[in-house]
């Protein structure tokens, strides 16, 4: 399971590993057919899956009652489709039942509204190519303090107001309005994300 993103400066070729992290090969532009765009997209490939790790370990505490309950739903149905239990890689991570859920929900019950905006944002298609911004939003997003990610989701993505934002959450649009500066801030600050701001 990767956790790091390869250095910048280590990106001319790409090493691969095994499972247990044992050197198999390194591929180089101009031998066997390989090209830099090849190397360039097995690096990608990499940094989505650092992130989808990110994410994973960084979904808040509140959200795992959520998740072990679609889950046991999820292997219910797959028995009753298949016939036998699925294998662990065929159950979704948690990072995916959220960001698929139509109806979220936040500690005490209350539905966060309509995700399918937040779903078509945040979902990756095989067959188009995730800009690094957007890779890279999703990672600072997901590495902010849970009480700044509600209120990205809710006020950024879901387009609610500081009010009713506040409301969900249960806090005062004050605060709300304090958070939504220090999101821009850090977005702003970002290397790859400043281009954005201007």
């Amino acid at each position: 399971m990767k956790i790091k993103k390869t250095p910048q400066d280590k990106r001319g070729t790409y090493k691969l590993f095994d499972d247990n992290g044992n050197f198999v090969t390194e591929y180089k532009p101009g031998e066997h057919g390989i090209k830099d765009v090849d190397i360039l997209a097995l690096h990608k490939m990499d940094d989505h899956e650092v992130y989808i790790n990110a994410k994973e370990n960084k979904l808040p505490e509140w959200y795992q009652p959520i998740y072990d309950k679609w889950k046991e739903q999820f292997i219910a149905d797959f028995k009753e489709k298949y016939g036998r239990e699925p294998f662990a890689n065929e159950i979704p991570g948690k990072h995916r039942v959220l960001e698929s859920l139509d109806g979220q929900t936040d500690p005490d019950g209350d539905d966060l509204g309509d995700s399918s905006r937040l779903e078509e944002q945040l979902s990756v298609s095989d067959e188009e190519e995730v800009p690094d911004t957007i890779i890279r939003l999703r990672e600072l997003v997901a590495a902010m303090p849970e009480q700044w990610q509600k209120v990205y989701r809710l006020v950024f993505m879901e387009g609610l107001s500081k009010a009713k934002a506040g409301k969900r959450i249960g806090i005062s649009d004050v605060r709300v309005g304090q958070l939504v500066k220090k999101i821009n801030a850090a977005i702003a600050e970002d290397e790859t994300l400043k281009n954005l701001y201007r």
